[in-house]
């Protein structure tokens, strides 16, 4: 549970109590230990809890500047007890704050801070936002998994251009086919099962026409019952075609031509994602990068934690993995997993693990996509 704090700046004992009437009538400060601290790629320990301070989050002084590579010594790392200033030397990069004081510098040039430096039971906290781009990092927020990315600018500027590069590859193709394979499992208060959605497309791009056909299923460990079930979905025409197993009829959601068109681009992996640029990293092997890292693939998980009704949720210990041609940055496949929480219309509590995998073959392929004959 989350807990609110009145911060009191402890400094010398003679200065305590005066101190802490005034930060405390001006600053909340809210301890936040689920807050993950990404620092190119580890996610760091923190023996004393994360804070946020006026919607800032504050990380402890030392921890987080030996996290970013700042020596751990008085040359590096220097504390004025009287000025009640630290200053951070790194590289060429020279960092003054001063507790309570929201006016700083950086290589001897004035800059103002959003939230002031403070001392939190006894631990003096920094910005860690400010810190780490003084120190030539780019920092991105991921509200979806709680986490604050971490990353040197010329590495979020590679990754950058590489999805660049998939993006305009994923979007060149004239067809393809792909199988997405969903998974969820549950826990409800002693109710345990597992829900799969299944989802095989054929997709002619140049035409603008896609055949998918869905088999879900839910299964109750208890009970050992299983329900399922097929349902076709057509896009062509401007309009988006549904039909279920059991129904005769196709029912029929006519879109805009710019809704329409927009169901044919892809756009699963950007560029535009700082979240991706910041949190991911590749290897090659055989011909294949492997792009990777402890981040949240966009809307990617979104879309499949609420492809199962949950709206009000909470995602945990994300992680996401694209295999990609290297020759000609096609996906081969991603892997998107994911354990979260989420609150129930009942007000119960759901814990779940979910994997989303999608597999792209016959890149333009010699196939034509064919739509059910009974299709209006």
């Amino acid at each position: 549970m989350k807990k609110l704090f009145l911060a009191c700046a402890i400094i010398a004992m003679t200065l305590a109590f005066n101190v802490s009437l005034s930060y405390a009538a001006t600053n909340k400060v809210t301890e936040k230990p689920n807050i993950k601290i990404n620092i190119d790629g580890e996610i760091g320990q923190y023996k004393d809890v994360p804070i946020v301070v006026n919607g800032r989050t504050m990380l402890p002084l030392v921890e987080l500047l030996v996290n970013l590579g700042v020596q751990k010594d008085s040359e590096h790392i220097i504390w004025n007890s009287k000025e009640r200033s630290i200053t951070i030397n790194k590289d060429t990069q020279k960092i003054v704050l001063k507790v309570d004081n929201k006016s700083a510098t950086v290589n001897d040039k004035a800059v103002s801070l959003d939230v002031a430096p403070v001392i939190y039971k006894s631990k003096t906290y920094i910005p860690a936002g400010f810190v780490a781009q003084a120190l030539g990092k780019k920092v991105v927020w991921d509200g979806t998994s709680s986490m604050v990315l971490i990353r040197d600018i010329e590495e979020f500027n590679n990754i950058k251009e590489l999805l660049g590069k998939i993006n305009t590859a994923m979007n060149s193709n004239e067809r393809s086919k792909d199988l997405y394979v969903q998974t969820l499992d549950f826990n409800s208060e002693g109710s345990v099962g597992t829900t799969e959605l299944k989802v095989q497309s054929e997709a002619d791009f140049k035409n603008k026409k896609i055949y998918s056909k869905m088999d879900s299923s839910i299964s109750y460990e208890e009970t050992g019952e299983t329900e399922s079930s097929v349902t076709e979905l057509v896009m062509s025409n401007n309009a988006v075609y549904v039909k279920q197993k059991s129904e005769t009829e196709w029912k029929k959601y006519d879109e805009s031509e710019e809704a329409f068109n927009k169901l044919f681009v892809y756009d699963d992996i950007t560029p535009d994602s700082d979240v991706l640029c910041a949190g991911l990293y590749y290897t090659e092997e055989n011909n294949v990068l492997t792009v990777a890292g402890l981040v949240n693939a966009g809307e990617y998980l979104k879309e499949a934690v609420e492809n199962q009704g949950l709206d009000k949720y909470s995602l945990t210990d994300v992680a996401l993995v694209i295999y990609v041609e290297k020759d000609t940055y096609r996906i081969k496949e991603i892997v998107a997993t994911g354990t979260g929480t989420a609150t129930l219309s009942d007000n119960s509590i759901l814990e779940f693990i979910i994997v989303a995998k999608n597999t792209f073959s016959e890149y333009d392929g010699n196939f034509e996509v064919q739509l059910p004959q009974d299709l209006e």
